[in-house]
C-alpha cells in the first residue's frame, strides 16, 4: 500500500503540473481572439476547474498521513471518474475549437451516421457531385465545396484565425482583421489568390504548411470565380469561361469531384524506373552536415530529392557537391539560396534531374546554357529571375519540359509564344500575369 499511495501522488503531482501548464498554455492562445466565445467558456472554465482540483488533491494526499484526512481515501475513485469525465469534456470542447464541431463525425461511415441521427454532409470536397450541369451554381456547387475541405478548419463558426470566417457567403464577402480577402473582378490583386500562389514554406501561404494544399486546378478555380466578379448566384454557365477552366468545368459538368481531378494521371518520366547505385554515404553527409535536406523518392529505388532551402547560405562552391551524387538525384530545390549562374555546370551535371527549383536566385540567361543537357527535365521553376527571351531560346531545346514558371521575369510575350511553338504542349505559368506581358524586357504586373 505504501509504494502504491506514493506511485499514487507522483501520479497526482504530474497531473495538478500538467494541467496548470495546459492552463497557462489556453490563455496564450485565448489572446488570439480566434475561438468561439461560448465554447470558449466551457473549455477554459472547466479547463481551470481540473488544474484546481487536482493541485488540491495531491495536497491533500501528500498530508494524507495525518488522521482527520484518511476520509480522502474513501474519495480517491469517485474524484478520479469525476476528473475522467471532465477531461473527456474539455477535450471534446477543445477539438471542436481546433477542428470544427463535426470533428467526431465528419469520418464516420454512413451506416452509424444514420443509426445516430446525423445528417450526413453532401458538400465535402470528396463527396459532392454535380448531378444536374443545367442548374449548377458556380460558388455553390463548385467554389464552397473546394473551400470546405482546404479553409474550413480554420476559418469556422468555432475558429477564426485572422477573424476570418469562410464558411458563409456573409463572411466570407466580409473578410478578415486585414480587410476583405478577394477583390471582385480583381483576382491577381486578392489577398486569396496572393497567398495561395506564395511558396509553401512562406509563412504568409495558405494553406499553411503541413495543411492539404490547394491544387492548379482549384487556383484556377478560385481565379475564375473572383475574375468573373465573385457571384453567389450565378449559375456556372451564366459565367464566361477561360482555356484553363473549361476543361476542369467540363470534367465536374460531367459527374466528376474535385477529389478525383486532384490525382490527375500524368505520364511518369522514364527516369523513375531507372536502376541506379546507392548514393555514397560520405557523399550524402557534406550535404546534411549543411543543414541541406535528402529524401528517398521510394524505397525501392536510390534516386533522392534534395532541398537546399533550410540552407539560405548555399552557395556556388557548396553546389559542387552535388556532382558526386550526380545519377541519383531526381528533384532539387535550391529556392532562395546564394546560388548564382557559377553552380549551373554542377546542376547540368545532374543528368537524371527532372525537377528544378531556382526561384528567388541570381541566376541569369548565362546559366541556363548550362541546363540544355538535361534530357530528362520536366518541371523549371525560374519565379523572380533575372532570365529574358534569350534564356527562353536554349530552354526551347529541352524537349522534355511540360512546365515552366516565369513570373516576375524580364520574358516577354513574343518570348513565351516561341517557347510554346518549339514544344508544343508546355505549360508556362505567368502567375495571373500573362494577359499584362508586353512585347518589351519588362513584365507589367503586380508584385506578391
Amino acid at each position: 500500500n505504501l509504494v502504491l499511495n506514493q506511485a499514487i501522488n507522483i501520479v497526482f503531482l504530474w497531473g495538478a503540473l500538467s494541467s496548470i501548464m495546459s492552463c497557462i498554455a489556453g490563455y496564450f492562445l485565448k489572446q488570439s481572439g480566434t475561438y468561439d466565445t461560448e465554447t470558449l467558456y466551457w473549455h477554459q472554465n472547466l479547463g481551470i476547474s481540473i488544474a484546481i482540483i487536482s493541485s488540491i488533491f495531491y495536497l491533500f494526499k501528500k498530508l494524507g498521513s495525518l488522521s482527520w484526512l484518511a476520509f480522502l481515501d474513501k474519495l480517491t475513485a469517485p474524484i478520479l471518474a469525476s476528473m475522467t469525465v471532465l477531461l473527456i469534456i474539455v477535450g471534446h470542447l477543445g477539438g471542436n475549437m481546433t477542428h470544427g464541431a463535426d470533428y467526431l463525425t465528419a469520418s464516420m461511415p454512413q451506416p452509424f451516421k444514420g443509426w445516430l441521427g446525423i445528417e450526413s454532409s453532401s458538400t465535402t470536397l470528396k463527396e459532392h457531385k454535380i448531378t444536374d450541369p443545367s442548374k449548377a451554381i458556380a460558388y455553390i456547387d463548385v467554389i464552397q465545396p473546394l473551400l470546405e475541405n482546404k479553409c474550413y478548419q480554420c476559418h469556422n463558426a468555432n475558429k477564426q484565425k485572422g477573424k476570418l470566417r469562410m464558411d458563409t457567403p456573409e463572411f466570407l464577402a466580409k473578410g478578415g482583421k486585414d480587410g476583405p480577402i478577394y477583390l471582385a473582378s480583381n483576382a491577381a490583386g486578392s489577398e486569396m489568390i496572393k497567398r495561395a500562389l506564395l511558396p509553401e514554406n512562406d509563412e504568409h501561404h495558405m494553406p499553411p504548411k503541413g495543411k492539404t494544399q490547394l491544387t492548379d486546378e482549384q487556383i484556377d478555380l478560385l481565379h475564375w470565380w473572383i475574375q468573373s466578379g465573385a457571384s453567389f448566384t450565378k449559375k456556372v454557365n451564366e459565367i464566361p469561361q477561360t482555356d484553363k477552366v473549361k476543361p476542369i468545368l467540363a470534367l465536374l459538368m460531367g459527374g466528376a469531384s474535385l477529389a478525383g481531378m486532384a490525382t490527375k494521371t500524368v505520364p511518369e518520366s522514364v527516369v523513375y524506373s531507372l536502376k541506379v547505385g546507392k548514393a555514397n554515404e560520405a557523399d550524402v553527409k557534406k550535404l546534411t552536415d549543411k543543414n541541406v535536406l535528402i529524401l528517398p523518392l521510394s524505397k525501392e529505388v536510390n534516386l533522392l530529392e534534395i532541398s537546399c532551402v533550410n540552407d539560405k547560405d548555399f552557395n556556388d562552391s557548396d553546389s559542387k557537391l552535388l556532382e558526386n551524387l550526380s545519377s541519383q538525384i531526381v528533384w532539387l530545390k535550391l529556392s532562395n539560396t546564394k546560388i548564382t549562374d557559377a553552380s549551373m555546370p554542377s546542376v547540368g551535371k545532374l543528368s537524371n534531374l527532372v525537377k528544378l527549383h531556382l526561384n528567388h536566385t541570381a541566376i541569369t540567361d548565362k546559366g541556363i546554357e548550362q541546363l540544355v543537357n538535361l534530357k530528362y527535365l520536366e518541371y523549371l521553376n525560374l519565379f523572380d529571375t533575372q532570365i529574358s527571351d534569350v534564356a527562353l531560346v536554349k530552354l526551347a531545346q529541352i524537349k522534355s519540359l511540360k512546365k515552366v514558371f516565369l513570373w516576375q521575369t524580364k520574358v516577354t510575350k513574343t518570348g513565351v509564344e516561341n517557347l510554346k511553338k518549339a514544344i508544343p504542349g508546355i505549360e508556362v505559368d505567368m502567375g495571373w500575369e500573362g494577359p499584362a506581358l508586353v512585347d518589351s524586357v519588362k513584365v507589367v504586373g503586380k508584385t506578391i
